[in-house]
């Protein structure tokens, strides 16, 4: 493919504007590495789509994936740079509930301090209860005052993180990459909670008494994991035909997509507007079984993400797998096309695991051979 081509838009159908940056083919946030010419899409089409990229990162069934296999922040195979968090609700052993996050599969806590909401009637006291990373178990008491100055530097603004496994007239206040999460019961009044919580705070950073019975326990242990999705469906949608149209850009070049048979389609994904008309979840596992009897995962990574465009009579269908051949998002691309217009089967397949990535028909020959061979090659 070429590096550069003529500039012109193929989702906005115009040659205006700048074209600096190059569209990724499978998004960088799920291990994409290859990219479009340069020319193929605009610098302000790519920055529409950036922000409906990262809800999709964080907020679907992709950051659970990401997860629990990565990779990290823009395809980064390093766990160092694991990029964003989605920090949830740990329930540890004891019932108790905490704040943490999942790093490639593994139950993180973040430092956090467990706050009640009403004070002990008996003796007026506030239980405090503070908890560490058990990753930072050889310096607790160096993680413990860096926690204790960031609690003193507290002004109040939050993430707010509502569970029912949060005890009722409890608060938990944690503290992550730079940003502070407030953990409260499903049934809590949150601008109420939060003024008690800030009066709490500025007394517990003043009152070394309060300090030291609070301790600094440091958290090791296997817990239960409580994940809530705010999912758009329709960025979810326009994300899966962008990769289709991609895939369908990539194996087609850039001005066959400019036909009017793809107007409606590329519609639907710039504006949102009838994307449920043109995408479809399917829970079609006859792929996963046709690749698994070739035995794809000798030679590539099981999580490797697939995309097939294919010519269905006068339609033009998207099969996008991601994180594994199975339960594909269905693209209808375009529909009354000619003969010989695009290619009747074709693809790209993204083999983030081991950082390579493929045409289709390189794809199979490569499994093909290795299942005639019975090697890896």
């Amino acid at each position: 493919m070429e590096n550069e081509i003529k500039p012109y838009c193929m989702y906005g159908k115009r040659a205006d504007g700048t074209f600096e940056k190059r569209e990724h083919i499978i998004p960088a946030f799920i291990g994409g590495m290859q990219k479009l010419p340069k020319g193929a899409v605009c610098d302000e089409i790519n920055e529409l789509f950036s922000p409906m990229e990262f809800h999709v990162s964080q907020h679907s069934i992709l950051a659970l994936n990401r997860m629990f296999y990565g990779p990290g922040k823009r395809g980064s195979q390093n766990r160092k740079k694991s990029g964003h968090k989605l920090i949830c609700v740990q329930k540890m052993k004891d019932g108790k509930a905490r704040l943490g996050y999942i790093d490639y599969g593994a139950p993180k806590l973040i430092s956090q301090i467990e706050l009640p909401l009403v004070r002990n009637k008996a003796d007026g006291k506030i239980p405090v209860q503070m908890s560490l990373d058990g990753d930072y178990v050889h310096c607790q008491e160096e993680q413990k005052q860096l926690f204790l100055q960031k609690i003193r530097e507290y002004n109040g603004h939050s993430t707010v993180i509502k569970s029912r496994q949060i005890d009722e007239e409890r608060a938990i206040l944690g503290w992550y990459g730079n940003k502070w999460y407030l953990g409260l019961n499903d049934r809590e009044e949150t601008e109420r909670a939060k003024t008690i919580v800030e009066s709490m705070i500025k007394r517990f950073a003043t009152d070394k008494n309060l300090q030291e019975e609070s301790s600094g326990n440091v958290v090791r242990e296997q817990v239960w994991c409580e994940l809530r999705q705010a999912l758009k469906p329709v960025d979810y949608c326009r994300v899966m035909a962008k990769i289709a149209f991609n895939v369908a850009a990539y194996v087609n070049g850039r001005d066959r997509m400019l036909e009017d048979w793809f107007d409606g389609i590329r519609e639907a994904i710039v504006t949102g507007e009838g994307i449920g008309e043109y995408v479809a979840l399917s829970d079609d596992n006859n792929a996963l079984q046709i690749f698994e009897k070739l035995k794809y995962q000798k030679l590539f990574g099981e999580q490797l993400h697939i995309v097939l465009c294919i010519r269905q009579r006068n339609d033009y269908i998207g099969y996008v797998y991601l994180y594994g051949i199975k339960q594909p998002a269905i693209v209808h691309l375009a529909s009354n096309i000619p003969v010989g217009a695009v290619k009747h089967m074709d693809g790209f397949v993204c083999d983030w695991q081991n950082q390579k990535e493929y045409d289709y028909e390189e794809f199979l020959c490569r499994l093909i051979g290795v299942q005639e061979e019975g090697f890896v090659r």
